[in-house]
């Protein structure tokens, strides 16, 4: 499964981006989950927050979630929070997961 945010990962987001992911992660039937972050252009806190209770919660349900297209701005956010080796990250976007 897919999940691919369009909008800045952050405060502005607010809950409505917190709530789908941990949704999707929740719901899903999917054992991968993919968050296509290729169009994301800002991570502060509250987006880290929402990537790290969405990781949280797909190890609690066995689940492998991986973020994949990381900008390079986006990377450097995780590489400073220390982050980075907390999340699996592929690059690009497997083919047979894009469709």
């Amino acid at each position: 499964m897919v999940i691919q945010p369009s909008l800045p990962l952050s405060t502005s987001a607010g809950k409505d981006w917190h709530n789908n992911l941990s949704e999707q992660v929740i719901s899903g039937r999917a054992t991968t989950l993919m968050v296509d972050m290729s169009q994301v252009h800002c991570l502060d806190n509250a987006g880290l927050v929402s990537l790290l209770t969405a990781l949280r919660l797909a190890h609690h349900r066995q689940k492998r979630l991986c973020l994949c297209s990381v900008p390079p701005a986006i990377r450097m956010v995780l590489e400073l929070a220390q982050l980075d080796h907390l999340f699996e990250i592929v690059e690009p976007l497997p083919l047979q997961q894009a469709a």
